[in-house]
């Protein structure tokens, strides 16, 4: 395991008002110094946490959803148990705890947009019209220039609300970069839950210059450092929707300083805010439409896990997905500290690497599998009944 660890997650947070809908990313960036510890503390964060709520803890690992569905209907227990959960999580040491939230300005990009369109309007009375749209649409006017990098697509501008559900995509890349090329500190392994959407300057130089990216799929499941990130951004956007407090500098201060029985009380010297706004758009807007979906399994965190399904669709997946067997599934990828990949042969036969585990849940998997094997594959086989028992010898 890494010397240092940052892991990062997002939430999208949207506010509907009367006229208009309010876009924002909150994003947390933890760099954790000691992994190892790390995972003996949030171990027991866990373990007092299901102790306190009196409920049985079925797996090492959980996300936000799975906590808040702990306690269907009692929005009262949801948000305290995602207290209690932050407060635990915040007191770890030797974790820097990284808030970064991007909102816009679009006053001062409603301004930029009207200096050039007055610099091109033509006539004069078209050019109007247009500046009262401008007014009128609120964040569904485009404001935002994306794309445009020389030799690709040519400039487009979107809406607000289009570049933040583009952004949103990839948001804890933005959120991992900025931590690091902020501290110039690149010799660090990043995990994530994933990547997607199209290339910025963030992923750029992130993939470029940091020592180690790896992608943990659905990693909140099983990965304790991308789990403690998705379970305090989830509190963050939770606390501001139940206070009806704006997203913005002080409303976070308050939230992750100042929060009477939560933070009041805590030492938060290592918890960090930071703004992203209309001077980073360079940094986060997409240079081009080519997507980095296509290159995150190359980034797939070994071991691999992958789940050989004898039926290769949507109802079988969720039938396993909800099965009791993924515990001890996401356990044993925790106990590994590896990843989980849904097997297609036509797209991850080159993925596989030596201590690669191929878990097979009846003959048709098996035979795939063992197929496999003989074409040279260095892939374990393990069936899944066997998982969580003992072994002789």
């Amino acid at each position: 395991m890494s010397e240092s660890i940052i892991s990062c997650d997002e939430k999208h947070h949207i506010r509907h008002g009367r006229r208009d809908i309010f876009h924002g990313l909150i994003g947390v960036a933890l760099g954790v110094r000691k992994p190892k510890d790390f995972r003996e503390k949030y171990d027991k964060i866990l373990t007092s946490f299901f102790k306190n709520v009196n409920h049985y803890r079925k797996k090492k690992v959980y996300k936000s959803s799975e906590i808040g569905s702990l306690f269907p209907g009692r929005r009262d227990k949801v948000l305290a148990g995602y207290r209690q959960l932050a407060r635990s999580l915040l007191k770890i040491s030797d974790v820097n705890i990284n808030v970064y939230y991007l909102t816009l300005n679009l006053n001062e990009l409603r301004d930029r947009a009207k200096t050039l369109e007055t610099k091109r309007m033509e006539p004069a009375a078209q050019g109007v019209r247009n500046l009262e749209k401008l007014e009128e649409k609120g964040s569904e006017v485009r404001l935002i220039t994306i794309y445009g990098e020389r030799g690709r697509e040519g400039a487009h501008e979107v809406s607000v609300s289009e570049f933040f559900k583009k952004v949103r995509e990839y948001f804890p890349i933005v959120c991992a970069w900025k931590l690091c090329s902020y501290l110039n500190l690149w010799h660090v392994e990043i995990v994530l839950d994933g990547c997607k959407g199209e290339r910025s300057h963030a992923w750029d130089e992130l993939v470029s210059k940091c020592e180690k990216v790896t992608i943990a799929f659905g990693g909140d499941a099983y990965n304790p450092f991308v789990s403690a990130a998705d379970l305090l951004v989830k509190w963050i956007d939770e606390e501001l929707r139940e206070s009806g407090l704006p997203l913005n500098q002080g409303a976070l201060t308050r939230v992750l300083r100042e929060w009477k029985g939560v933070t009041d009380d805590l030492a938060t010297e290592h918890i960090h805010i930071v703004h992203l706004s209309n001077k980073d758009l360079k940094d986060i807007q997409p240079l081009s439409k080519e997507r980095i979906d296509v290159f995150e399994h190359l980034y797939a965190r070994h071991p691999i896990f992958f789940i050989f399904r004898e039926e290769r669709n949507s109802e079988q997946r969720r039938e396993i997905q909800e099965s009791p067997i993924m515990s001890k599934i996401y356990d044993l990828i925790y106990v590994k500290d590896g990843s989980l990949i849904w097997w297609d042969p036509k797209e991850h036969t080159s993925l596989i690497g030596k201590g690669d585990v191929a878990i097979v849940f009846g003959e048709k998997g098996l035979a795939e599998a063992e197929f496999l094997l003989k074409l040279g594959y260095p892939l374990k086989i393990l069936k899944a009944e066997n998982i969580g028992k003992k072994t002789k010898g």
